[in-house]
């Protein structure tokens, strides 16, 4: 790692980001399956998904504010620590048997809360840890440990320890925050956004700068939407994925794991070659293609019963996912001033995180009005619909013109 142009400091940040996603993969399996111990029903169920995803349309704005004012590093450590607190309230709750459904909502809103502020700050750190050069490869490099960790190691582990005890999967979330807290404490270096002689200003100012330079940017405007809409899609089957698994394609806790980590073992493959196909082909195409093939295999999971041919589109899905991750953050970050980072990130992610619980809740009522299989058709159809109307205005000759009028 210290041999890498990417540098040693900012391995301790990539270690930082990892184990925490470690964590954040064992709760994906165990919170639905927690859920699912509780009710059957759809909507409940996608309720706790939901909820995860809430606070990026209530706090979005202001969080961005937020990282663009105070040190970002400072901000990541606070949130870890204060997301420790949370799941470690959780895991006591589960020892002592007093769970229902709305202490779940209640504990995945308030674990989004904190990663409103956590991932806004990170992706804003990362162009001041490495340079402009570099930032595909560090963006893959990134991507990649979320997704073995997030999608690959974690999912399963999570089912596993869930069958061992319903509360350790929640000590081993708990630990991971605790764990990148200290690492981020112990990164050296200055994270203030440069604002340079800029006057002083408002919050609210603040935001609304923010938020007009991406809805004022036609590449990045077009980009949030997008993935507003894919997210919504995709959304809609995932959110009730942990019942898909059990009544369609009949596997258990490890089971349902091991089909989450299809997607990501494909989103690895992707994330570690992402930067030689943008390369290739060019990072507005690496986005258009890769949401398109999304909507494809997505629909194609809804036609199996067999959980083997599922885990192997999942593979497909979570590559074409890479695609979109690697080129679209970078395309980010090189279209957006460091001064704006945070906010326009924020910004971002309040479009394309917010609909997230949208389709969290029509999944749900898909669900139960026409079955499991009817919201992997309903997700892979926005999915594609979307990269259609997104290659008109994200092209290569946009990100070129865009890039020059800064």
């Amino acid at each position: 790692m210290r041999a890498s142009p990417l540098g040693p400091r900012f391995w301790r940040f990539w270690s930082a980001s990892a184990v925490s996603q470690l964590g954040d993969g064992i709760r994906v399996t165990a919170l639905p399956l927690l859920a699912a111990s509780i009710t059957t029903r759809p909507l409940p169920v996608a309720a706790v998904s939901a909820a995860v995803w809430l606070p990026w349309l209530l706090f979005g704005l202001i969080g961005g504010a937020v990282v663009d004012r105070v040190d970002r590093r400072r901000l990541m450590e606070t949130g870890q620590f204060a997301r420790l607190l949370v799941m470690s309230g959780l895991a006591a709750a589960v020892f002592a048997g007093a769970i229902s459904i709305w202490l779940l909502v209640i504990v995945a809103f308030l674990v989004g809360v904190g990663e409103v502020f956590v991932d806004s700050a990170l992706q804003a750190v990362v162009p001041a840890v490495v340079e402009e050069s570099n930032l595909d490869l560090a963006n893959g490099r990134l991507v990649s440990a979320e997704t073995l960790a997030n999608e690959l190691v974690g999912p399963p582990l999570g089912g596993f320890l869930f069958t061992l005890s319903r509360a350790i999967p929640f000590v081993g979330d708990a630990a991971s925050f605790g764990a990148s807290g200290v690492l981020l404490a112990t990164m050296s270096g200055d994270f203030k956004a440069a604002h340079g002689d800029r006057p002083p200003s408002s919050p609210w100012q603040d935001v609304k700068e923010g938020a007009s330079y991406l809805f004022r940017h036609p590449v990045l405007r077009s980009l949030a939407f997008a993935i507003g809409a894919i997210n919504l899609g995709v959304m809609a089957f995932g959110a009730v994925l942990v019942l898909f698994a059990r009544e369609i394609l009949h596997v258990g806790a490890v089971g349902f794991g091991l089909i989450i980590s299809g997607a990501a073992i494909g989103g690895l493959t992707g994330s570690l070659v992402a930067s030689r196909i943008a390369a290739r082909i060019g990072r507005a195409r690496s986005v258009v293609w890769g949401l398109a093939l999304i909507g494809l295999f997505s629909a194609g999971v809804g036609l199996t019963s067999d959980p083997f041919m599922a885990g192997g589109l999942e593979f497909l899905v979570g590559f074409s996912g890479a695609m979109v991750n690697v080129s679209g953050l970078t395309l980010r970050q090189m279209m957006t001033p460091n001064r704006l980072l945070g906010r326009v990130v924020s910004s971002f992610r309040v479009v394309g995180y917010g609909l997230i619980p949208v389709g969290a809740a029509a999944g749900g009522w898909i669900a139960d009005t026409w079955g499991l299989r009817a919201t992997f058709f309903f997700g892979g159809g926005v999915s594609f619909v979307t990269a259609v109307l997104l290659s008109f205005s994200v092209t290569e000759q946009s990100v070129q013109a865009a890039r020059d009028r800064m």
